[in-house]
Order: C-alpha cells, then sequence, then structure tokens
C-alpha cells in the first residue's frame, strides 16, 4: 500500500530532532536561537484540526492529551492555523522563519522549500521503506459492506497495477 509521508519544511535548518519537533509545536521553544538558527520568532504553522496530515503529525510527535476521555490537539495555540497543504506552502515559502508539515506527494516543485530532515533522516524512498524516516504513515482503503461492488473491485484492482504504482510514485508517494 502506498505509504503518505509528512514533510516539515523551512528554510532555518536542515534537521530537528523529534524532539525539538514536538518543542516547536508544542510552544516551547519559540526562537530558532534556541536551535542554532537565527535570533527569530518561529512561526508555526498546523493544519486545520479535521486534516488527516494533521492527526497523523499529533499522533506521531504525541501532540494530544486526554480531556474528560476526549483526545484533543496539545499544539501550541499560538500556532497559525491553515486550511490546506497549498496555504501551509504558500506561508513556508514567503516567511524564512516560519515552519510547517505537508505529505511529501503535495511538495511540487517549490524550489524555495527545503525538506527538513528529522533525526537527521530525509524522507526518501529507501529511508522509509527500511523504517529510518519514522514520519509516515500508510494509506489505507476501507469499505463497510461484506461484499465490494464490481466498480470498487475494479478500482482496487487498478489500485494494485504496475501503471498505478508508477502514477504514484511518479507523485512523490510510495507503494
Amino acid at each position: 500500500m502506498p505509504s503518505q509521508l509528512l514533510s516539515t519544511l523551512t528554510t532555518q535548518l536542515l534537521s530537528l530532532s523529534t524532539e525539538n519537533i514536538w518543542k516547536i509545536y508544542h510552544g516551547d521553544i519559540k526562537n530558532w536561537k534556541e536551535l542554532g538558527g537565527t535570533d527569530r520568532k518561529i512561526s508555526v504553522i498546523s493544519r486545520e484540526i479535521a486534516s488527516g496530515s494533521r492527526f497523523s503529525f499529533e499522533k506521531h510527535f504525541g501532540l494530544t492529551q486526554e480531556i474528560n476521555s476526549f483526545t484533543v490537539s496539545d499544539i501550541s495555540d499560538n500556532a497559525l492555523v491553515v486550511n490546506g497543504t497549498g496555504m501551509v506552502k504558500s506561508i513556508v515559502s514567503r516567511n524564512p522563519y516560519a515552519i510547517g508539515y505537508v505529505s511529501a506527494g503535495t511538495l511540487g516543485d517549490l524550489a524555495q522549500l527545503r525538506v527538513l530532515k528529522v533525526d537527521n533522516v530525509l524522507p526518501s524512498q529507501e529511508a522509509i521503506m527500511e523504517n529510518k524516516y519514522s514520519l509516515s504513515h500508510p494509506f489505507l482503503f476501507v469499505y463497510k459492506n461484506q461484499t465490494v461492488s464490481k466498480e470498487s473491485t475494479e478500482f482496487m484492482n487498478y489500485i494494485a497495477s504496475p501503471e498505478a504504482t508508477k502514477t504514484i510514485q511518479s507523485l512523490g508517494y510510495i507503494k
């Protein structure tokens, strides 16, 4: 199954530890200087609460907490929450002190954005397949009924085909 990975974008540093990313998004680290960068406030960009990317990001970094039996976000209230990947990329590309996350397949060719290493590992196909880049998650197809319609079966057969694999991989995803 294809794996969707999330890339943290920054123009300040080349690599951050998992712990430092948690501290940035939790609001404990607020300035790039604390990480060896420029003495500038970090502009933290996050996706909207219903985003699958945000769900995976929060789960991976432990950025949730339980309150009255509900799991809620523990991302800093100071983070700028935006709707859509395009908005994350646009803000980060225009602000050299911003950090955000997107799915690798949505990164595109924005040369002004750098993909940040997480714990000194870039999200390459090899690193993901060898479980060296931890910030990735599978993309799953689910269905409700016991039986699957003819159209659904045809779609699943297509997704498993070499043609679909080529398309998926050309978009930056892994299958």
